[in-house]
């Protein structure tokens, strides 16, 4: 159940936002087998993440939904590739169980900088395990979905 605090977020135009959003964590939650989660709904204008990288997560759902989505890559490769608005990417992290390098995925924010000033707004949510990012023992974690 999401917290009622996040609803509140949410105006009468936005609601077919706040149920896509409530439905992607619900999914998450299917497949990571996890009962809290840390949800952030962003907007990025300017480069961030520039290099490719793993995240130090056990998984992370990307969606953008506005502007180009997350770049990935095999490691040793050159081809990048590039979700498109709407699409949902999962990313194994480094806390994945059996995780090894040599199987990564890396990923990166695209570059915003090269694109018109009208098309350098990314909207962005990112769905993770509710300690991801090192967040410890002495920050306060707030489930916001609860099973």
């Amino acid at each position: 159940m999401i917290s009622a605090s996040l609803r509140t977020a949410f105006t009468a135009v936005t609601l077919p936002l706040f149920a896509d959003i409530l439905n992607l964590a619900e999914v998450y939650v299917s497949i990571a087998g996890q009962s809290s989660l840390r949800l952030r709904l962003e907007r990025i204008t300017g480069d961030s993440c520039r290099k490719f990288h793993v995240d130090y997560v056990t998984l992370r759902l990307l969606r953008a939904y506005q502007g180009p989505g997350v770049q990935w890559k095999s490691d040793g490769s050159e081809q990048i590739n590039t979700a498109a608005p709407g699409d949902i990417v999962f990313l194994k992290g480094r806390k994945f169980p059996n995780w090894t390098e040599n199987l990564g995925i890396l990923h990166r924010s695209p570059p915003l900088s090269s694109l018109s000033a009208t098309q350098r707004v990314r909207l962005l949510l990112t769905i993770d395990t509710a300690d991801a990012c090192m967040c410890g023992a002495e920050h306060a974690l707030t489930p916001i979905i609860e099973q």
